[in-house]
C-alpha cells in the first residue's frame, strides 16, 4: 500500500449515510497533510498543524463549509509545530451598554493541547503543554487573524 497524504475534503451526511467529496474547493489551500488537529466552528472547520510532506506544520486554515472556499490565518510567531493533540474552542459574546449605544464584541478562544510538537532541534516529542489562540476578525468575510495568549 501506498501511503500519501492527500488533501481533499469530504462530508458525511448522517441522514443519508453517504458520503460526499467537496469538488470545487478553492482559496488558500493548506498543502496536504494527516494528524491534524481540527474541528468545526459555526459554518467553518478549522484545521491546525498536521504532518505531511516530511513536515510538521503551525499554521491555522478555516474551510467554510457553504462556499468551499480555504482561508489562511495569520499566526504569532514562536508557536511550535504540531500534530496529532486536541483542539477546543470556546466562544464568548460581550455586550456593553453606554448611554444610547450598544457594543457587542465576540471574543473567540483556540484551545491546543498535547500531541507531539517539532523542537528547535528538529526532534518530536509528546507534549503535553496548553495553547490559546485568540481569533480576531470577521467571519462574514473570512479573515481572520491570531493573537497568542499566555
Amino acid at each position: 500500500l501506498n501511503q500519501r497524504d492527500i488533501g481533499d475534503v469530504w462530508a458525511f451526511d448522517l441522514t443519508t449515510m453517504v458520503w460526499s467529496q467537496y469538488m470545487d474547493v478553492c482559496g488558500f489551500v493548506p498543502t496536504p497533510r494527516s494528524s491534524t488537529l481540527h474541528l468545526k466552528w459555526d459554518q467553518f472547520i478549522l484545521l491546525f498543524g498536521g504532518d505531511g510532506n516530511g513536515e510538521t506544520y503551525s499554521d491555522l486554515f478555516l474551510f467554510n463549509l457553504e462556499t468551499g472556499v480555504w482561508s489562511k490565518v495569520e499566526m504569532p510567531a514562536g508557536l511550535e509545530p504540531r500534530m496529532a493533540g486536541r483542539a477546543a474552542l470556546i466562544e464568548n459574546t460581550t455586550v456593553l451598554h453606554e448611554s444610547q449605544t450598544t457594543l457587542t464584541t465576540k471574543s473567540v478562544i483556540l484551545y491546543l493541547f498535547g500531541g507531539r510538537v517539532l523542537r528547535n532541534d528538529m526532534t518530536r516529542v509528546a507534549s503535553n503543554d496548553l495553547v490559546s489562540l485568540e481569533l480576531r476578525g470577521t467571519q462574514e468575510h473570512s479573515r481572520f487573524c491570531c493573537a497568542r495568549n499566555f
